[in-house]
């Protein structure tokens, strides 16, 4: 009976999880962002499906474990590795959630860890199971790994490392722009670009080098301010294919949290 309820916890954060990275996905417009009214917004939601059953399984070996431990991370990167490879299956080889199973695998386990816990205590944990090494991963260098090295950005280790600081600014933009009054859309792409404006996004350094990133990161400020119109922002990062993956990501693990609050 307890195992019963436990699994169906576990699949209930796990549905959590893929609500919050859909919802991310509807967001029109996501700016240098693929989904929304465009035609792969379909593909996109069909590949956030493909992420429940490795998520539900990151909340169950989170609640056998009983702790953020070396143990919990090393389970937690082979599900992870697992999920990636079911996704890409999805997907058709194009993974086009790539990045979106490592904040939201460990925000799960931190949540199975703490089901009455604070978004704080959650991302907390989060950080300590990421502190861990993973000493079962491939010893092979990742592109986000050497730009990390190369202009010594955090990356996603760091930011998890660090109890995830970008999901709570994107978590005090939503409760700010909800206070102003703002409509539940503009509240979240208010988050997004808060995330967008600081955060040192890998993927972008590695496909478009720092003038890249620094590109993404003013005209996020500067839509936030109201230089610049959102839809501006949108079509100039498509024209100069920048995508700011990684922001979309901790967006969707800021809603994650935003619904257990």
């Amino acid at each position: 009976m307890i195992g019963s309820i436990g699994s169906r916890e576990d699949e209930r954060l796990a549905r959590a999880a893929v609500e919050a990275l859909v919802a991310g996905v509807d967001l029109t417009p996501r700016p240098g962002l693929a989904g929304g009214r465009r035609t792969d917004g379909g593909d996109l939601r069909w590949s956030a499906e493909a992420l429940a059953p490795g998520l539900a399984a990151a909340a169950a070996v989170a609640r056998r474990v009983g702790e953020p431990s070396a143990a919990l991370r090393i389970e937690l990167g082979a599900v992870r590795r697992s999920t990636e490879r079911t996704m890409a299956r999805a997907d058709g080889g194009r993974v086009l959630h790539h990045g979106a199973v490592w904040p939201l695998g460990l925000l799960v386990a931190g949540a199975a860890l703490a089901p009455r816990g604070t978004a704080e205590e959650v991302t907390a944990l989060a950080g300590r199971i990421a502190a861990h090494p993973d000493r079962r991963a491939p010893r092979t260098p990742t592109p986000g790994s050497a730009v990390s090295v190369r202009y010594g950005a955090a990356g996603a280790k760091g930011e998890a490392r660090a109890g995830f600081p970008h999901v709570r600014r994107a978590l005090a933009a939503l409760d700010t722009a909800r206070h102003a009054g703002a409509r539940e859309p503009e509240a979240r792409i208010n988050a997004l670009l808060a995330v967008m404006t600081t955060l040192q996004d890998t993927g972008l350094l590695h496909t478009a080098g720092p003038y890249g990133l620094r590109e993404v990161q003013d005209g996020a400020r500067d839509v936030a301010e109201g230089r610049l119109s959102l839809d501006d922002f949108d079509r100039r990062l498509r024209e100069r294919g920048l995508r700011p993956r990684g922001s979309g990501h901790l967006l969707a693990a800021a809603l994650f949290l935003d619904g257990r609050r």
